[in-house]
């Protein structure tokens, strides 16, 4: 997953938890890695090793199989992050982060109508959710829905006016400069 999929809620449920894991110490024993530099993928292997531990002790527990799911992701595993998003989905259905981590996988596979509708249950339950409204502008955009991408991606720039990301996508469609 590339790092613009990542919601600055995810990353700081991922951070929290990795260093609260100790994960990275003992990796390069330069303290915490951040997941895009090139030590991640030891403390992605500690972390989702802790994870699973939780998961066989709590099973109920839809932020660990979310967590499973992300550091999957981010590890381009769109694949094996799947099961997880969907096992944390089969625990509470409304679960905005594990929503948006799967509609992120999907997005990156390219299949945007599973993307989409992923997106537009998160944006029922919360539609200030972090990066939510990106995603969907992306997602509208990437599918030739203009006039959608259009509407989230203005809402984003209006709450966030120097979301790069966002305004280069509004300036590919043409849109103000707000």
């Amino acid at each position: 997953m590339r790092n613009r999929g990542r919601t600055a809620a995810h990353m700081a449920i991922l951070v929290s938890t990795l260093l609260i894991l100790g994960c990275g110490n003992g990796e390069r024993n330069q303290g915490f890695v951040r997941p895009d530099e090139p030590g991640f993928t030891g403390v992605a292997r500690c972390a989702l090793g802790e994870y699973r531990r939780v998961i066989k002790v709590h099973p109920e527990r839809k932020e660990a199989h979310t967590m499973v799911g992300l550091i999957r992701a981010d590890r381009g595993e769109l694949e094996e992050a799947i099961d997880p998003l969907t096992d944390a989905l089969l625990l509470d259905v409304f679960f905005v982060p594990a929503l948006t981590t799967l509609g992120t996988v999907y997005q990156e596979r390219k299949e945007l109508m599973e993307a989409t509708a992923l997106y537009q249950l998160a944006w029922a339950q919360n539609p200030l959710a972090p990066g939510l409204e990106y995603a969907m502008g992306e997602t509208y955009f990437q599918q030739g829905n203009r006039d959608s991408a259009d509407a989230f991606l203005s809402r984003v720039l209006k709450r966030e006016p120097g979301n790069e990301p966002a305004r280069i996508l509004m300036k590919e469609l043409g849109g103000p400069d707000l």
